[in-house]
């Protein structure tokens, strides 16, 4: 290579093997050659054009035939046919500057010929280094190699992790990239920490048949870039994986080398229409500028543009476009060098100071993270004989990205293969349309240039010359592809690509075959151009060829494994699958294996579920095709109450029993209540969590992660004793987490019996005291890929935070008892440890109890007033984001808790005729100067006195000042005060004084953007006995507030108040009276 592209001159290479792509890349770096790596599938035309640009071209065999197809071409070395002792060893030019010219990438021209970018040796460079700081990457790291080779970030893909020593994971075949269950399987067997992807290709591995929270162990990181990252696309992953896996979101065009800015993805991210694209890396600018080419503020749209030392070269051999997109930078010091790269991206500041991309405003689009020109695809399309005008449009819908339409008039009609074909010739496969429509003229705006506003998205693109199908298996096949396209009807003799499909929505239509037919549709078969009529052809040959051998041979195996009595095992041919129906409680991983290597039919995941042996299918059950005709599928669609109410006693006594096992064993310490937990007692709540598991649940693994989350917190094995203590035990048994079965009945009668019986009577149940645990847990089945594990506490061990603790250790630990088969525990924790921390918490400035004392008396009236009225409860939601684009000073959270507060002011003067308000403030209780404890479960709760007696803006400043003086020291002053110690008479009365003077109680969740929403969450603060309430809570989201109000007063009209305060910026706290 070096002799043949002497002195930096330029090697193409068409190569269909990554690896030897890869291997070819490196030399050409020894060589100090120039690489162009070209796709041997793109059209002739395309290939010609980039080939003028190289002094070499490197080719495998197949890639040889199309060289030899052209006239002319560069010198060619095909590496099949090539030995190594044809060659030196020794004798390299290695010198490579850093503004030498390093690879060549093309992207998308307007005119449909598209541009050369030269990238520079520093500018690849700069990226490697950084990415391998910034995640931390080590010679342990697995990195997926997913981008095509003609695409930039391939180089990402092999730089990276071959700079760091890491390891590259190949798939053999890059069809295990079209098929989610394939990608997930490859990325678990490989053991890869790192992918690199598009968010299509992300969203593919997201609709995988069977996803678990303990899939992926050894993964690390997403990086995701090349599209408009939705945040729709990340809340089925955070429920399932919460934080474990870190998800990045990349920015940079080709120009500037890889990315130049990254954003870390959150959970709440998920609440987001579109997921921000950062903020710069070291060693990058970005620039939001206006038409005039000044700064944007923030909130103001602009053009983004991004200065850095570490771009390309520019474009090949095109000064008008250099000149026009790298321009002078207007706020340097002249220094010519110093330029701007014009992204032709429209984006806005966040009050965060976050980039948030908006979109372009020419017409260059993203499909699948390649770059595409819309006037490039209407060159092509204009380009078909007998077509007199056209224009193209690009739509996105829920199942997949971006697809472009195609609009054309002419003479006749064409057919879809046939433009499909023609463009097909001209453009790469992602650039051509999903389908075409023909019109008698093209709108027109009053300009007389196309209107393409109004292009609207044809609803039955691809169903011309329409054939309905003929039998019930053809119109069964078309109402999936039909599902697939989101289309109405689709014509059985028309193949899938011609009527919409592409590379990506293939995959859904396989894993849709697959789940409802049993059969493994090839992914060549699609792309040789299969119909409906000619899949469902092989869908009946399949089936066919189940025999009953087969079935015999099933039955055998599973009572062999199993042990089971064979009048109670049941296999037989249904939908195309063979079912397996058995009593055990849980079908058996293994069992399944096995079945599934020796067979070639798939098992029904559906199918496969444990039954009583009443409801056994006996044959004369099953009809003479073997179809399921048993009552045992048909789910109920109603539910009797007493028979639910007797599985809610069940599940308690099985809480009951397991409770005293644990009580059992050996007593370790007795500790009296802390100052938290006796106001608790007085005020009864539960919370817990819902905590959801897709999939079959390794009910084994949950178990041993019960234990050891029991074994990790002290309250979790401790008793409440009546005169107001704890004992503590120790030795947890093994648990067995009981299971709910309600996969029998239908999603809506599931919901009703949810929220009409098993969260009042069993998640919100109250507790007793006399020796029992505190909290109850059960596993609730939907169906066999879904479950929920239902945590219910007294609030008295478990505050808001715990929820979240509890979430993160049972997650964490059913990962290690998965990987490991056994868990050990992260702390050794005692209830002696969880008071003392109580304590140190407590650190008393016992001036506050004189403020306490005239708190009480303040509040006094106020009590009066709400002696005796049924609560109301008001709950709205109020849109920040006007406000948090107006103020740049503080921080989006800082601006919302002051809006919060001067909302609670505004509503209580002016609905209660006060000006000095006494309201308890609830604290998390958690710190202290620098005393802290965020890693435990308990009740460390506080509330906190204040009267507001100061305008709002002003009032917030002092208010939280207050907080940062006192927090953590309301109850507990009142707990040691009286001078007998913590048990004392006085202290416990002067405690309960001070809660009977509570009337109305703000409570700001801080932690609630955080958070995922809880669908059966408690209702925050419940008055004991007959103490009535103002409950005012705020839960802060990203660019949101959500209020709840309830109040035994009439409050009128709540949310007109809190939108005129937060709309005038917080002016209207209201009038001193």
């Amino acid at each position: 290579m070096s002799e043949l592209a002497p002195d930096g001159k330029c090697a193409a290479m068409m190569l269909r093997d990554p690896l030897e792509m890869i291997c070819c890349i490196l030399a050409a770096v020894k060589s100090a050659v120039c690489f162009l790596p070209i796709n041997p599938e793109y059209p002739a035309e395309m290939v010609k054009h980039m080939l003028a640009l190289a002094d070499l071209v490197l080719t495998d065999e197949e890639s040889t035939e199309i060289i030899n197809g052209m006239e002319e071409h560069p010198p060619e070395i095909n590496i099949d046919t090539q030995r190594p002792s044809q060659y030196k060893t020794c004798g390299f030019h290695t010198e490579c500057g850093e503004d030498s010219p390093l690879y060549i990438y093309f992207t998308s021209g307007t005119t449909g010929v598209p541009k050369g970018i030269i990238g520079r040796n520093i500018g690849l460079y700069h990226f490697v280094c950084w990415e391998i700081r910034q995640f931390e990457i080590d010679e342990n790291s697995v990195f997926s190699q997913f981008t095509p080779v003609c695409h930039d970030p391939f180089l990402r893909d092999i730089f990276t992790p071959l700079a760091a020593g890491a390891c590259i994971a190949i798939p053999e075949r890059r069809e295990q990239l079209l098929d989610g269950n394939c990608l997930k399987q490859f990325v678990e067997e490989e053991s890869i920490s790192v992918i690199h992807a598009t968010p299509s290709l992300f969203r593919l591995l997201l609709q995988s048949d069977s996803l678990t929270s303990g899939d992926f162990p050894a993964l690390k990181y997403i990086l995701l870039a090349g599209e408009r990252l939705e945040g729709r696309l990340l809340s089925g992953w955070y429920d399932l994986y919460g934080e474990r896996v870190g998800i990045v979101n990349l920015y940079g065009p080709t120009e500037t080398t890889l990315a130049k800015l990254f954003y870390c993805v959150k959970p709440s991210d998920a609440d987001r229409a579109a997921i921000p694209i950062g903020k710069p890396m070291k060693g990058a600018q970005v620039l939001l500028l206006d038409e005039h080419m000044q700064l944007c503020a923030a909130g103001q749209e602009g053009h983004i543009y991004i200065r850095t030392p570490y771009g390309s070269l520019g474009y090949c051999n095109d000064e008008k476009q250099n000149e026009e997109r790298f321009i002078p930078n207007p706020f340097g010091d002249g220094n010519q060098e110093d330029k701007l790269f014009k992204t032709g991206d429209i984006g806005r500041i966040l009050p965060d100071g976050n980039m948030e991309y908006i979109g372009r405003k020419d017409r260059q689009i993203k499909i699948r993270g390649f770059r595409v020109e819309l006037n490039a695809v209407e060159t092509a399309l204009g380009s078909c004989p007998g077509i007199t005008g056209c224009a193209v449009k690009a739509f996105s819908s829920e199942e997949s990205s971006l697809f472009i339409i195609g609009y054309y008039t002419g003479d006749r009609e064409y057919e879809q293969g046939e433009l499909s074909a023609h463009i097909g010739r001209l453009l790469p496969e992602y650039m051509c349309p999903s389908g075409f429509v023909r019109l008698e003229a093209l709108p027109l705006t009053r300009n007389n240039k196309v209107d393409y506003d109004a292009l609207e998205e044809p609803e039955n693109y691809g169903e011309e010359n329409y054939v309905e199908g003929e039998t019930e298996l053809e119109k069964e096949v078309e109402q999936v592809w039909c599902e697939v396209l989101c289309k109405n009807r689709f014509s059985v003799t028309c193949d899938f690509l011609a009527g919409g499909g592409n590379s990506l929505n293939i995959m859904l239509l396989l894993s849709k075959i697959r789940l409802k037919f049993g059969y493994e549709l090839p992914v060549a078969k699609v792309f040789a151009g299969i119909t409906i009529r000619e899949l469902a052809g092989l869908i009946e040959t399949f089936r066919a060829s189940m025999s009953q051998n087969d079935m015999q041979d099933v039955e055998d195996m599973v009572i062999e494994h199993t042990g089971q009595d064979a009048r109670y095992v049941r296999v037989h041919k249904g939908n195309g699958f063979i079912n397996v129906m058995f009593t055990e409680e849980e079908p058996d991983d293994g069992l399944l294996d096995m079945i599934r290597e020796n067979f070639e039919s798939p098992l029904h995941p559906h199918y496969i579920r444990p039954l009583n042996e009443e409801a056994v299918v006996l044959p004369d059950e099953i009809d003479g095709n073997g179809e399921e005709t048993a009552s045992f599928l048909n789910l109920k669609t109603e539910y009797a109450a007493d028979e639910i109410r007797r599985e809610v006693k069940r599940l308690t006594a099985e809480n009951r029993r397991m409770g005293e096992r644990i009580t059992s064993a050996e007593e370790t310490a007795e500790r009296a209540l802390t100052a938290a937990q006796y106001v608790r007692k007085y005020i009864p709540e539960n919370n817990g969590t819902l905590l959801g598991f897709h999939g079959l649940p390794d009910r084994k693994a949950l178990n041993g992660a019960m234990k050891a989350v029991i074994e990790s917190e002290p309250l979790l094995r401790c008793i409440l004793w009546e005169g107001g203590y704890w004992r503590e035990y120790s030795g947890v048994p093994d648990i067995e987490i009981p299971l709910l079965d309600l996969s029998g009945y239908e999603e809506t009668c599931q919901d009703k019996i949810m929220d009409e019986i098993i969260i009042p009577e069993f998640y919100h149940a109250k507790y007793r005291t006399g020796g029992r645990l505190q909290w109850r847990v059960a596993l609730i089945r939907f169906n066999c890929a879904s479950h929920i594990l239902c945590f219910s506490a007294n609030h008295m061990i478990f505050d808001g935070l715990s929820r979240r603790i509890f979430e993160d250790e049972i997650r964490d630990f059913y990962d290690k008892y998965r990987r490991n088969g056994e868990v050990i525990c992260k702390k050794a924790y005692t209830c002696f440890a969880y008071a003392d921390d109580v304590q140190k918490l407590a650190g008393a400035h016992q001036e506050l109890s004189e403020q306490i004392s005239e708190f009480t008396l303040r509040s006094r009236k106020l009590k009066r007033m709400v002696r005796g009225r049924e609560n109301m409860v008001w709950k709205f939601t109020v849109d920040m984001k006007p406000l948090l684009r107006e103020h740049t000073g503080i921080t989006a959270d800082e601006r919302m808790a002051r809006m919060a507060f001067q909302v609670f002011l505004a509503i209580m003067r002016k609905h209660f005729e006060l000006w000095d308000v006494p309201f308890v403030t609830i604290s998390d209780g958690r710190r202290t100067g620098s005393c802290s404890c965020y890693d435990s479960i308990g009740e460390f709760i506080d509330y906190i006195p204040f009267i507001a007696s100061g305008d709002g803006a002003e009032e917030y400043e002092r208010y939280s000042q207050y907080l940062k003086d006192y927090e953590s020291n309301g109850i507990n002053v009142l707990e040691s005060y009286g001078g007998a110690g913590q048990n004392s008479v006085s202290s416990r009365m002067k405690l309960m004084e001070y809660l009977r003077s509570i009337a109305i109680v703000y409570n700001y969740q801080h932690y609630a953007a955080d958070m995922r929403e809880e669908r059966y969450e408690s209702d925050g603060f419940r008055e004991a006995g007959q103490m009535k309430l103002i409950n005012f809570v705020v839960r802060p989201g990203t660019d949101t507030i959500t209020f709840i109000i309830t109040s035994p007063v009439h409050i009128d009209n709540p949310k007109q108040c809190a939108e005129n305060i937060c709309s005038t910026s917080g002016n209207e706290s209201g009038e001193k009276r």
